[in-house]
């Protein structure tokens, strides 16, 4: 989803390719992925469902940062040795 390139020229996904995306995900995750992650994963899709208080945005990033963690759990890493938000610092 253009995450592997430098923000200064990574391009707007256009919105049938971020749907695409989620799709083949969750149809992943359900066979792959830990309870954790699948767990973190419904309540971004949740959230993201919910109609916008003007807050949604901040707190879905914040969601996606909690499955980046389960992920990286499940990978072996120690996911209390990383600050609140230190994931997220290197995702730009």
């Amino acid at each position: 989803m253009g995450l592997d390139q430098p923000a200064a020229t990574r391009k707007p996904v256009p919105d049938e390719e971020t749907i695409k995306f989620m799709a083949d995900f969750s149809a992943r995750a359900m066979t792959w992925a830990s309870n954790n992650v699948i767990k973190e994963w419904a309540a971004w899709k949740a959230m993201a469902a919910q109609e916008d208080d003007g807050d949604q945005s901040l707190r879905l990033v914040f969601q996606f940062e909690k499955i980046m963690l389960a992920m990286r759990t499940d990978l072996g890493h120690e996911a209390d040795e990383l600050k609140s938000h230190e994931l997220l610092r290197n995702v730009h």
